[in-house]
């Protein structure tokens, strides 16, 4: 199992599910430097908001929500550390 995987499922709340399945579809794209990671390349999001169909209108929302989501990755990566 992963180090960052949860031992059983965690449940999403609705309005969060796009972005929690965004972030899940970025995972291989983490743009990392000396220090370690360093954040998400968001020039794949073309591509995954097509694949996960979100539609135009959401994506915005959608966006800052994965920034949260992606900070706190970070916080949780490096404290690790």
């Amino acid at each position: 199992m992963s180090a960052y995987a949860a031992e059983k499922p965690l449940p999403v709340w609705p309005e969060n599910r796009d972005a929690v399945l965004v972030f899940q579809l970025m995972s291989t794209q983490w743009r990392t430097g000396m220090g370690g990671y360093v954040g998400l390349d968001y020039s794949a999001l073309r591509e995954v908001w097509q694949r996960a169909r979100i539609a135009p209108r959401e994506r915005d929302r959608v966006f800052m929500d994965l920034r949260i989501i992606e900070h706190a990755a970070l916080q949780a990566i490096h404290d690790k550390d």
